[in-house]
């Protein structure tokens, strides 16, 4: 009795200990995020979890939770942002308040992409009093999304923008100014559904005071970087690099501004004039200026708007529109112009570099800092995006990888000539052999040879690519290993082919010419059948191999380059070919069982006497013969 009441209160005092979280103090521990879409960031958990957070805007939040992990078996299969209701619980927050009963939470499940708001009534997953979906779905812009590196590591991002107070009264509110607790919690890894947390914490963010701070040049105690300025502030701006050759007609660089609406900044340097444009692939006022900082208050920008059709150059002396005063004197702004095409706005200009007088002055060689702004439409109003970076006009180093892209296009194009079209149709020729008999054979292997020589391309094409830029390091991926598997089984596959044994002659009266196994396996007996054997095992597996080959090559291009992935398009054409596939080979059994009950007919109408005159049958009797 005495040990079980001993084990009673050491289960109570972990069951304690386990449901206790750390804390982190956000308002306290703030930095200027990495992600350039958002303001500020936090870290929850050192070299793995961060949060982010944009400045509330009106009456919403924008939130972005990111988790890296060192491989997709660690990757986690959900994550989860709550907040604990401050407005009904007015106490004192600690690591042992039990803060999820009560809770709501946006939770992002990575096996179907889902990403909803659930009310946390219990532990478990219910559909009333315990973790369940919310009946008002109003978060916009919900994703969660994992991508895997070159490196093997994966990141996965939860990304949402939430009403501040719900409609709904019934749901938790959070504060624009004063303390609000926000939870988190990270999913086991290869979980399907919704289950336990592998990890679990919250974070104290006061969202007015984090504002504040941040328009003094003000941050976290985290904070460790920023240049200082000629007036002793930090720069807030990231130190970023340049891709060495522009996807943009007439221009040398680019950088990747922002991935969500894509927007980058292309540039050229001809002489003492920077020719620059902003391009974003969404319609929206734009603007482009240069900071000593890396804030708005005191830059001097470049604003276009569509919607009145002029571009001119502002200093912002103020976040207010009214602060926003228009420079008479633009010697060094030489043109400026404000397009929209196709749903893509892109605001280009001509300035000068090195002019002595400017209060902002944009040097050719040297870091510059910039700010950057786009609006929710083509009416100038507050921006929907913002942002600023630090480049060197005049170096491009760490963009060597990215300026590979239409190299990577065209690799990923020949691969799929090779593996989504020439492979395919030459095992459907041969499993259809029966339609073309005296054809099929040419078609298989003119089929299989293009295979090889597309595979050898798109190999040579890829290797062509990596080897000139400086950060790769080859065959850190799976991708890379079985392209060369696959090139290797091509080549042996094509050699194979033209060393087939000629057809055994066999005796037809020999016992072994009717000998039939009667497995649905024939085990290969004489050289051919071995020889044919593993050539159908081999194009088989290659086919396999390449199939998964460009689904994580659409995959990696994707990631790379911050482009949508056309993978679901891939997976629905492979189901289209299988479905034909089947279909066919469906029709075909049809065709021969309708041709065999055909045969019997015919058979059992002759043996009846169908075929026979005048029912002589019926007369015939046995005819002996005497052999003596």
């Amino acid at each position: 009795m005495f040990l079980k009441s001993i084990l009673s209160l050491l289960l109570v005092t972990v069951a304690s200990v386990s449901s206790q979280v750390t804390f982190t103090d956000a308002t306290a521990g703030f930095v200027k995020s990495t992600e350039s879409e958002y303001d500020h960031e936090v870290t929850l958990i050192e070299g793995e979890l961060t949060f982010h957070w944009n400045d509330a805007k009106g009456n919403t939040i924008d939130c972005r939770l990111i988790h890296n992990a060192g491989s997709l078996a660690d990757a986690p299969s959900w994550l989860s942002v709550g907040f604990y209701d401050t407005f009904s619980n007015t106490g004192t927050v600690s690591s042992s308040t039990p803060l999820m009963i009560g809770s709501d939470a946006v939770i992002g499940l990575v096996a179907n992409s889902n990403v909803q708001k659930y009310g946390l009534g219990g532990k478990a997953v219910s559909e009333t009093d315990g973790v369940h979906p919310l009946e008002h779905q109003t978060l916009t812009g919900a994703t969660i999304k994992q991508h895997d590196s070159d490196d093997g590591t994966v990141m996965t991002l939860l990304t949402f923008t939430k009403e501040l107070e719900e409609s709904n009264v019934e749901e938790v509110r959070l504060r624009h100014s004063g303390q609000n607790v926000f939870l988190w919690a990270v999913g086991a890894a290869g979980e399907a559904a919704l289950g336990v947390h592998k990890k679990k914490g919250a974070l104290t963010l006061d969202l007015a005071a984090v504002e504040a701070r941040a328009e003094q040049g003000e941050s976290g105690t985290a904070n460790g970087g920023g240049a200082s300025t000629s007036d002793g502030s930090k720069n807030t701006a990231n130190i970023v690099d340049g891709s060495c050759t522009s996807e943009l007609v007439g221009y040398a660089n680019q950088f990747a501004v922002q991935s969500n609406p894509a927007m980058t900044f292309h540039w050229t340097v001809e002489g003492d004039i920077l020719k620059g444009a902003l391009r974003y692939e969404s319609e929206a006022w734009l603007g482009f200026g240069v900071s000593s900082d890396g804030k708005m208050t005191g830059s001097e920008a470049i604003i276009g708007k569509p919607e009145e059709g002029t571009t001119t150059k502002y200093l912002l002396s103020d976040k207010t529109e009214a602060g926003i005063e228009a420079i008479k004197d633009t010697a060094s702004l030489k043109s400026a112009t404000i397009e929209q095409d196709g749903g893509v706005t892109t605001l280009k200009f001509e300035n000068s570099l090195d002019v002595s007088g400017d209060t902002h002055t944009i040097t050719s060689t040297g870091l510059n800092t910039f700010i950057y702004a786009a609006g929710k439409d083509n009416m100038f109003s507050y921006h929907a995006h913002r942002g600023s970076f630090r480049i060197d006009l005049a170096t491009c180093e760490g963009g060597a990888g990215k300026s590979h892209m239409g190299a990577f296009a065209a690799h990923g194009t020949i691969a799929t000539l090779a593996w989504a079209i020439a492979s395919p149709f030459a095992v459907t020729v041969a499993w259809f052999r029966t339609l073309v008999p005296s054809s099929w054979i040419y078609i298989h292997v003119f089929s299989n040879v293009m295979t090889f020589f597309f595979t050898l391309i798109a190999v040579i094409v890829a290797i062509s690519a990596m080897s000139v830029q400086t950060d790769t390091s080859h065959f850190n991926h799976p991708h890379h290993w079985v392209g060369l598997v696959l090139l290797v089984g091509v080549t042996f596959q094509v050699m194979n082919g033209f060393l087939r044994p000629p057809v055994e002659k066999r005796d037809p009266y020999s016992a072994s010419h009717y000998d039939m196994d009667n497995g649905w396996l024939k085990l290969p007996r004489s050289p051919r059948e071995v020889w044919h054997f593993s050539h159908r095992v081999t194009g088989i597996s290659m086919l396999g191999m390449g199939i998964y080959q460009i689904q994580s090559g659409l995959s990696l291009f994707a990631a790379n380059y911050n482009v949508t992935s056309i993978a679901p398009w891939f997976w629905a054409y492979v189901g289209i070919f299988v479905f034909c596939l089947v279909s066919l080979k469906f029709w075909i059994m049809y065709e021969e069982y309708k041709a065999r009950r055909g045969m019997e007919a015919m058979h059992v109408e002759h043996r009846s006497g169908g075929g026979s005159t005048g029912g002589a049958s019926e007369d015939l009797v046995p005819v002996q013969f005497d052999m003596s």
